[in-house]
């Protein structure tokens, strides 16, 4: 996640400038889409000489597959096969073992590879699966948009032109659209706007634009982005405008992959996150400058790994014990406060050991109990900032670990 959110924080200064600069990365990516679009999806088919599996062990991950019998495609959720066609996974890249191995080093994942980004892998339905392809019906989408962008283009003369171009708002929400529909096929995603939801998100220009300018999206998991804001749209109509928009988009963004909670290793519910946050922001809970953040900076607030029970509890000990800490200035003095730095517990066991914490989940208020070192202060005054509204994100340095908020 740090190095998601570092990722972010590079890719969204670009984003800033990105008006003129999408249109000549699109022009650029257009002829390319067109090679993606001509792949035929893969058929089901059999082998009439299968003679059953044959498996290697392989120490880099799931088992290797040297013969195949049926085949057939991955998943939506899972479109990635490897391993030989064992396997599926949930990413476009493979996890790093570490090791140097060019089958696990963290590249594109291929049939080759013997690992998956963050072990989010499934086994083939089949003997042997290949990745899935978009549907017909997404590369047709983008095929007309493709289109569409090219005739309106191609006779435009100069930088100037193109800057007008841009001002048109249909002609820049088919740029937003374009790079969206561009990312799914590129990682065999599929799009339906049968949806209605999902039709209007679409094709609304504010919302779109938000989506593609807001920081990256972990595997390019854009379609699952989509389908958490219409689903957060459908329960609170109030999430099409203003700050909850903001948050809605924020949320659909960062939890569209998993966002384990630090203390429970469990998933945490965007859904419910939103709900949360969407009563605290009606309720005042939050610092002023909560209310002016654009979706990219909300981001770092609502991906907190804090439980929403553990920010309640964060708020609620400030108030009572520490008011004079009440105060977007004050996170760092209050974190260093709260939080002793504690090499050994009670006990002589070492902040090494998994014991330090006598079995307990490690949850904020577990944290100011028991103390801790730079790793756990650093994330403890992150959770601190985040329950009160403010963006931040713990930075690793050799040997130590701080926090920016």
């Amino acid at each position: 996640l740090q190095h998601y959110f570092i990722q972010s924080n590079l890719r969204m200064r670009l984003c800033f400038s990105m008006g003129v600069a999408l249109v000549f990365v699109a022009l650029m990516q257009l002829t390319l889409s067109r090679h993606h679009l001509e792949k035929d999806t893969f058929e089901v088919s059999y082998d009439d000489d299968w003679a059953g599996v044959k498996v290697v062990e392989n120490e880099e991950g799931p088992p290797m597959l040297t013969k195949r019998g049926t085949t057939g495609q991955c998943t939506v959720s899972y479109p990635y096969a490897y391993s030989d066609g064992r396997y599926c996974c949930k990413y476009a890249y493979e996890k790093d073992s570490g090791k140097g191995k060019a089958t696990c080093d963290g590249g594109p994942i291929s049939q080759e590879s013997r690992c998956c980004y963050s072990n989010k892998y499934k086994k083939c339905a089949y003997d042997y699966c290949n990745s899935k392809e978009s549907d017909e019906g997404t590369k047709k989408i983008l095929n007309d948009l493709t289109q569409n962008i090219e005739d309106k283009i191609k006779n435009l003369g100069s930088l100037a032109s193109l800057k007008e171009f841009l001002k048109i708002g249909d002609n820049s929400l088919e740029i937003y659209q374009w790079e969206f529909v561009n990312k799914l096929v590129e990682t065999r995603q599929d799009l339906s706007l049968d949806d209605e939801m999902v039709s209007w998100i679409f094709n609304n220009r504010t919302i779109m634009e938000k989506i593609m300018t807001s920081g990256d999206v972990d595997g390019n998991l854009y379609n699952e982005a989509l389908y958490i804001i219409a689903e957060i749209m459908r329960q609170d109509p109030s999430a099409k405008t203003g700050l909850k928009l903001d948050l809605a988009v924020a949320i659909g963004l960062t939890f569209s992959s998993e966002v384990p909670s630090l203390a429970y290793k469990t998933a945490i519910d965007g859904i419910a996150r939103y709900h949360n946050f969407s009563r605290w922001a009606d309720e005042g809970l939050f610092f002023e400058p909560f209310y002016s953040l654009n979706t990219w900076l909300m981001r770092y607030v609502v991906g907190s790994w804090a439980t929403d029970e553990e920010m309640v509890w964060a708020r609620d000990i400030i108030k009572a014990e520490w008011p004079d800490y009440n105060n977007p200035d004050k996170i760092d003095s209050v974190t260093q406060k709260m939080v002793k730095y504690t090499m050994y517990n009670d006990e002589g066991t070492s902040i090494q050991n998994k014991n330090f914490y006598y079995g307990l989940p490690v949850t904020l208020e577990v944290l100011h109990k028991y103390g801790a070192v730079c790793g756990g202060i650093s994330k403890f005054g992150v959770a601190m900032g985040q329950s009160f509204g403010i963006p931040g994100l713990p930075v690793g340095q050799p040997g130590h670990c701080a926090f920016i908020w």
